[in-house]
């Protein structure tokens, strides 16, 4: 695969850009002037080094990580995503020192950024995430292994192929066909895996979906599917 040459134009306060080649991760980390402290940069930068370096750039890229069957979906949804998009258009990824614009809660999404799939992480919800399980109980590897579920189901949704036009704002019936399909694939080769794997867990919010995705005898169609989506991604905050 040859090397990617565009550069990208980078705009937000902190930013890590990966980029594929091969079975290696290059990547840059920029720290912009607008950060607000010297001490929350080096925060934000050690939890980068403890928590995302090691899975996004080492034990996944070289075939590494310890659960054979997640390593296996991991090459498999790339493959897809490599064929599917071309090698012109590498794989990238971006953690901002940012919230989403529209949810406070996301920790992760995909985008198209110049033609290219990326998926962004937003670091200053999933360090509150991090924090918030461990005064729950949860391990550092547990919150790990549940962050690379939200990863994968980035991917899923990258190798089947949804991908938005530029400004486009998704009705209702295409969102729900999205997550129908990712949620479905997410659930059955890499949750399921893990679930079946002694002594590991996975969190809340997966394991609501994992059964939901049981309750419907794992068809994609079931109206129970349908219905479970769009209660999750339709219903009104409380």
């Amino acid at each position: 695969m040859r090397k990617k040459t565009k550069k990208k134009k980078l705009s937000k306060p902190l930013v890590l850009v990966l980029f594929l080649a091969t079975l290696a991760l290059r990547y840059a980390f920029e720290e912009l002037s607008s950060d607000p402290t010297e001490k929350s940069a080096r925060k934000h930068q050690l939890f980068v080094d403890a928590h995302l370096q090691k899975l996004l750039i080492e034990d996944l890229p070289s075939g590494s990580y310890e659960l054979p069957q997640i390593q296996r979906r991991h090459d498999t949804l790339r493959k897809k995503i490599d064929r599917l998009y071309g090698e012109e258009h590498l794989l990238g990824f971006k953690v901002e020192d940012a919230q989403h614009p529209l949810s406070p809660f996301t920790v992760i999404t995909s985008e198209f950024q110049d033609g290219d799939p990326i998926i962004v992480v937003f670091l200053s919800p999933l360090m509150r995430l991090f924090e918030e399980e461990r005064g729950a109980g949860v391990t550092e590897e547990d919150s790990e292994r549940f962050f690379l579920i939200d990863f994968i189901h980035q991917l899923d949704h990258l190798a089947l192929g949804h991908r938005l036009k530029e400004g486009e704002i998704p009705s209702q019936k295409k969102w729900t066909k999205n997550e129908l399909a990712a949620w479905a694939q997410t659930c059955e080769f890499s949750i399921r895996p893990i679930l079946e794997t002694p002594g590991l867990r996975v969190a809340p919010r997966h394991s609501v979906y994992y059964k939901a995705w049981v309750a419907s005898g794992r068809n994609v169609s079931s109206e129970k599917w349908k219905a479970f989506i769009e209660r999750e991604y339709f219903r009104e905050p409380k």
